[in-house]
């Protein structure tokens, strides 16, 4: 097989040419031609014809030559000899390089190899995209992301426009412009109410403490109920008297009853606990209308005899809600709320019967009507948001707003 010729480095950089020069140095075929390079020989004892320079013959370099040659012979073994402490001239050096050309080698080939792999690999890495590292801030000495790392920004809230003016005709309630009297302002912060009962609309009832009447004794109390029935649902039965820290809104019956419900009746009984006979009752068939719905009820408890034995408070809440999210965290809750900006309703959270993720509930439009209800829901809707009507049949205890 005949041997490829090797190349001519005269040509090549400077780099590469003082690389191979070094490289032939070392292995003895390219002579010493500094002085540095004449005290690294000497000190590996590697010998070379020539004339040292008269630069190279100076005393003080005779004496470093001779320490280099004592460092030598003290590796070295006997048999080695005495290194040489000739070099030769440039006009050799040239000389011996134009042999090299000539004569095949093999370490020839392969310094000049090498060097080429290594070209070739530092080409490789200045040209290969570096990955985007963190920088670290020095202020603060934590990583930041570099600027190739775009961070996104949290979406703005959501802005929920004014729900709870009044459209249409109107009776009652703060936003009414055509509330007389007592209806212009309702309890619990009614803000418009029709003049006609819906058909679709539904009430949660809420009942007060029982406030007895002067003969009543107070003793007596702490082992009275007060419960209450409306239509033909079951009988609810809590304690006649609560401290106002325990129930700050009342009693709320767990059914949400419609006005055909109403209409049929309320029904109230004071029992002594564990007892279903009554003490006295009331029983009353309820139209709903503005009155109704702004000031609620009044009703006056007797016995048999007439006597009278104290007055509840009847308060009918519309129960429409709009949920905006269900979670088993409230912390989850609380940060989907910092999502809106609503012009005139506060959010709630509300727990709930269910578990898990449906355990507890972000509500807005508490105890609002129907038609309420709707606008907020479609305000929320065209903010590409998620939001349900809910009658909040599964709502329990008191909810916590969250303005």
């Amino acid at each position: 097989m005949k041997r490829d010729e090797p190349k001519d480095v005269e040509g090549a950089e400077p780099a590469l040419e003082a690389l191979v020069a070094d490289a032939f140095a070392k292995r003895g075929e390219l002579p010493p031609t500094t002085e540095a390079e004449v005290l690294a020989a000497m000190a590996d004892g590697v010998e070379h014809e020539g004339e040292l320079p008269a630069s190279l013959a100076a005393p003080s370099f005779e004496r470093a030559s001779a320490h280099a040659s004592a460092q030598t012979s003290e590796r070295a073994p006997a048999s080695a000899g005495a290194a040489s402490q000739r070099v030769v001239s440039l006009d050799d050096l040239r000389r011996q390089r134009e042999k090299l050309k000539a004569r095949p080698s093999w370490a020839s080939h392969a310094v000049t190899f090498g060097l080429g792999a290594a070209a070739a690999a530092a080409l490789l890495v200045s040209t290969r995209p570096r990955p985007t590292e963190p920088s670290t801030d020095p202020a603060a000495g934590v990583p930041t992301t570099s600027a190739s790392t775009p961070i996104e920004a949290p979406p703005a809230p959501l802005s929920i426009p004014a729900v709870t003016a009044c459209a249409g005709e109107c009776c009652a309630g703060s936003a009414c412009a055509a509330a007389k009297g007592e209806l212009r302002k309702c309890v619990g912060g009614k803000t418009c109410l029709g003049c006609e009962e819906s058909p679709t609309a539904a009430y949660r009832v809420r009942i007060g403490n029982l406030v007895p009447a002067r003969k009543t004794e107070p003793e007596r109390l702490r082992s009275v109920d007060l419960c209450v029935r409306v239509g033909a649902s079951a009988w609810s039965c809590e304690p006649a008297v609560q401290e106002v820290t325990a129930r700050p809104e009342g009693r709320t019956l767990p059914t949400v009853v419609s006005a055909a419900d109403l209409r049929q009746s309320i029904e109230l009984e004071l029992r002594t606990r564990g007892v279903k006979e009554a003490l006295g009752g009331w029983r009353e068939s309820v139209r709903v209308g503005p009155t109704v719905l702004c000031h609620g009820l009044g009703a006056l408890i007797t016995t048999e005899k007439k006597d009278d034995l104290g007055s509840v408070a009847i308060t009918l809440d519309d129960t429409h809600f709009v949920e905006l999210a269900r979670s088993a965290e409230v912390s989850e809750l609380k940060a989907a709320r910092r999502g809106f900006l609503f012009a005139d309703v506060v959010p709630s959270l509300v727990e709930t019967k269910g578990a898990g993720r449906e355990r507890f509930a972000l509500t807005v439009g508490r105890n609002a009507m129907a038609t309420v209800c709707r606008r907020l829901r479609w305000a929320v809707l065209e903010g590409k948001r998620e939001a349900q009507v809910s009658l909040g049949a599964d709502y329990v205890g008191s909810p916590q707003a969250l303005p």
